[in-house]
């Protein structure tokens, strides 16, 4: 309610009078004082699912669901007139229903006889989409529409609750319609669909250690910008395509680790949600440089075949190496295993994503890509692909791989890295060395277990495994073992990184009848980052939410941050400078936080994120005596915010970013600035708190319980709407509430020196 509206409001109250008005137009419910031949009335439709695809597969429950719903309305000057989220299902997971119609008043004047309806959903909220550029409240033409766009990584239908969507439609809203013939719109949605299945001959075992996706595109637009996917959102400080930078190259990566007849019938089937990347048609001349790994391990002579056509090759061997920059490629890693001889052979499948299997390298939005992979053979072209074509790279004739993510970057605290090996019959030695020298000759091996050491035990610190050590050796006895290791490193308490190279070996026995007879070694280097000591405190280099550290768990990292916790818990006010006291009531207070108490450091809320980094005991407990990580209060975040953090390490900056503090707000503190009618007993205070109930009463959802503090650039951040600014007669003003709760926030933790 405005403030002028609350005099109006008074005096009727006072005649004995009731007023009722109505800002928005919800759905087909009757409107006050609107009859139906004031209104243009809009439906919304579904496409069906056979209309979106390239081969045919079922839609899934979420590709249907519309959660949120908001319409945004253009004069014939690209000016937006309405603009009202008229639906939000979303907590309480209530879905639209598409047999309403929407309701518009209608309009007079030429300027709207050619108006442009876009109507967008499942955007805006924490819906799957992890992040981008969503103030539709601010979008006041075309332009500002144009601009808005979304941002995510790599996530697999099960972690959606919805799928972003849009539709549009060109209206003359000087006429009106009636509830029974709306004006059809129908939603498509913004993402792309990508499926595959893998079948094997009857003659062959497939072992599917994994599967990944390389130049994943990382944003697309909410309104389709055609063809022109090169230019970046203004503002917009990430890379187009995955890999974007080294510490996100291996998000994409998902653990599979079973042979393909022992997983059950659901699970056979694979698949993920992306963003549109439309690169277009074949090049003119092969790039060998689209070959996964190095060019030498693919079989002889691949580097100079080709199919002699160049961009009108139809020769569906040969669509990866004639792949434009940045195509989008499926890639399978595993073995394969002849039934009869037994023999072993590792694979890499690197498959080119597009509409047909010679030359579309094209991703479109609202399209399901459906890919059926048959393993026919162990040579590059015995691999069939229903709708697409294939690459491979052909190992040695013994099977070793390896997966040992985010081992460039441990942070200051106790950490931990895994390692994921998959070999087959021979001896397997691990041992860590002082440099990458030391470690192609064997010299000076390090033998002391003094911060870094490896585990086959899945703890919290590295003094818990009495077996833990430097050195590693396994007698892989088996065709074909799988191991999981663990590196964990103790907290490096100086200014300075350490590193170490761990090398693997893995040498085939002697009376091995395969052609691989020496042994092979693989280097993978481990760097621990130093303190970085900003005004008095000491800050982590890196924010771990952004790794995806276990490949068995079904989550995925958030790209934009963590929630800094949960709703409706009493918590009074907390300390805007004694961050770990607050951190540490924040943990241990009683109320729901749900989902996020995994046991996991990542994935987490913003308190327990930061706690779970000082040191722990057997069952994970952080250890009180010697905790001194923990999220900072406000009054340490600020001057954080607005730092530049630098050292040799190449540490994450924190400008420009909002970050959550320890600190929240009190329910004082939101109603502390009140005009001088809320002093007047009895009907002031009355007044008053109807004035607020709209924002901050109880359940609303910037209710003290509900939000808390976070800061950008040296500032307090506050958005949306000041419940008074002061004035005498005039409207809530864009400035200063808290944020809530469940927005993703990024999260640095400190430490007490």
């Amino acid at each position: 309610m405005r403030l002028k509206d609350i005099f109006v409001y008074w005096a009727l109250i006072i005649m004995g009078t009731s007023l009722f008005t109505s800002c928005n137009y919800e759905g087909i419910d009757d409107v006050a004082g609107v009859t139906d031949g004031d209104m243009v009335y809009l439906g919304i439709s579904l496409p069906d699912a056979e209309n979106i695809e390239v081969t045919r597969a079922a839609a899934t429950d979420i590709e249907k669901v519309i959660y949120t719903v908001r319409v945004l309305v253009f004069d014939a000057g690209g000016n937006c007139f309405y603009n009202q989220q008229i639906y939000d299902g979303y907590s309480q997971k209530e879905s639209y229903k598409t047999s309403q119609a929407l309701g518009i008043p209608k309009q007079t004047g030429d300027n709207y006889k050619n108006c442009t309806v876009w109507v967008v959903a499942n955007v805006g909220k924490q819906t799957g989409v992890s992040g981008g550029s969503f103030d539709f409240s601010k979008v006041a033409n075309i332009d500002d529409m144009n601009e808005m766009y979304g941002y995510l990584v790599l996530q697999e239908k099960k972690l959606r609750d919805c799928l972003p969507m849009t539709g549009s439609a060109t209206v003359d809203m000087t006429v009106p319609t009636s509830v029974g013939s709306p004006v059809a719109i129908t939603m498509e949605r913004i993402l792309a669909k990508v499926s595959f299945t893998i079948n094997t001959s009857s003659d062959l075992e497939f072992y599917f250690n994994n599967w990944s996706v390389e130049s994943l595109p990382r944003y697309t637009y909410v309104i389709s910008q055609g063809d022109d996917l090169t230019v970046k959102p203004s503002g917009g400080s990430f890379e187009l395509y995955y890999p974007g930078n080294t510490t996100e190259k291996d998000l994409v990566t998902k653990q599979v680790g079973h042979w393909l007849d022992e997983l059950p019938a659901e699970k056979k089937s694979f698949g993920f949600y992306m963003y549109e990347n439309r690169r277009g048609g074949r090049l003119e001349t092969p790039n060998i440089n689209n070959l996964y790994g190095d060019s030498d391990s693919y079989p002889a002579g691949i580097k100079t075949m080709t199919d002699g056509s160049g961009a009108s090759g139809i020769n569906p061997n040969f669509k990866t190496l004639y792949a434009p920059d940045n195509a989008s490629f499926l890639i399978i890693i595993g073995v394969i295993r002849n039934k009869t001889t037994l023999n072993l052979t590792s694979f890499t499948y690197k498959i080119a994503l597009g509409a047909n299997n010679y030359n579309d390298y094209n991703i479109e939005r609202n399209h399901n890509y459906v890919y059926n992979i048959n393993i026919n053979g162990v040579t590059h072209d015995d691999v069939t692909v229903d709708v697409n074509a294939f690459d491979s790279r052909v190992h040695k004739d013994y099977a070793l791989q390896i997966t040992a993510r985010a081992s460039e970057k441990m942070d200051a605290h106790y950490d931990k890295r895994y390692i994921e090996i998959t070999a087959s019959t021979g001896e397997l030695k691990l041992q860590f060395y002082n440099t990458m020298e030391d470690a192609q000759i064997d010299r000076t091996p390090i033998t002391t277990k003094d911060w870094i050491a490896l585990s086959e035990l899945n703890t919290y610190n590295i003094d818990i495994d009495k077996n833990e050590s430097t050195s590693k050796k396994f007698n892989m006895s088996s065709d074909l073992e799988h191991l999981r290791l663990y590196i964990y490193a103790r907290e490096n308490n100086t200014t300075s990184p350490r590193s170490v190279v761990l090398k693997i070996t893995h040498t085939p026995p002697s009376d091995d009848s395969g052609i691989e007879q020496e042994s092979v070694h693989r280097y993978y280097t481990y760097t621990q980052a130093g303190l970085i000591e900003v005004n008095g405190l000491y800050v982590e280099s890196y924010e771990e939410y952004g790794m995806d550290l276990d490949p068995s768990s079904d989550e995925l990292p958030s790209a934009q941050g963590l929630q800094w916790g949960w709703h409706g818990t009493e918590i009074g006010a907390y300390s805007t400078s004694d961050g770990l006291n607050n951190t540490k009531t924040i943990v241990t207070m009683s109320g729901n936080p749900g989902s996020f108490t995994n046991g996991s450091l990542y994935n987490d809320y913003a308190a327990r994120y930061c706690y779970y980094k000082n040191k722990r005991d057997a069952s994970g407990n952080v250890i009180e005596e010697e905790a001194k990580w923990y999220l900072p209060p406000i009054d340490e975040l600020k001057p954080l915010t607005n730092s530049e953090i630098s050292a040799s390490w190449e540490p994450v900056s924190m400008i420009g970013r909002p970050y959550w503090s320890s600190s929240v707000p009190t329910k004082e503190s939101l109603t502390s600035s009140k005009p001088w009618w809320a002093y007047i007993p009895a009907i002031g205070s009355w007044l008053w708190d109807r004035y607020t109930r709209e924002y901050i009463g109880e359940g609303k959802t910037y209710e003290y319980r509900n939000v808390s503090k976070s800061a950008i650039n040296g500032d307090i951040e506050e958005t949306l709407v000041r419940i008074y600014d002061g004035g005498w007669w005039s409207d809530p003003v864009d400035a200063s509430f808290f944020t809530v709760r469940d927005a993703k926030k990024y999260v640095r933790a400190v430490r007490k020196k």
